[in-house]
């Protein structure tokens, strides 16, 4: 029988997006190692990165429109952690 304890999902990060200064940035998560973030114009995906930095220049992105900015928070330990995801507009 596996004793083991499930991971522990990650906690959210606090995403701003300063669209005049046109970046995004989020607050650290503790045990992440690194954060996938994905910027989206509708269902068009402008951005997919993965940082290990706590912003993102958005400054390549001049179609007007509703950018969805999404932060994926990837664990340093996967066997202590689950990744948590958190989205912006």
């Amino acid at each position: 029988m596996d004793t083991d304890p499930e991971p522990t999902p990650l906690a959210k990060t606090q995403i701003t997006v300063d669209t005049e200064g046109k970046k995004v940035t989020w607050t650290a998560v503790e045990g992440a190692k690194e954060y996938k973030v994905t910027v989206k114009l509708g269902s068009d995906e402008k951005i997919s990165k993965t940082v290990t930095d706590t912003q993102l220049d958005l400054s390549s992105l001049t179609e007007s429109g509703e950018y969805t900015v999404t932060v994926e928070a990837i664990p340093e330990d996967a066997e202590k952690y689950m990744s948590s995801t958190q989205t912006a507009k």
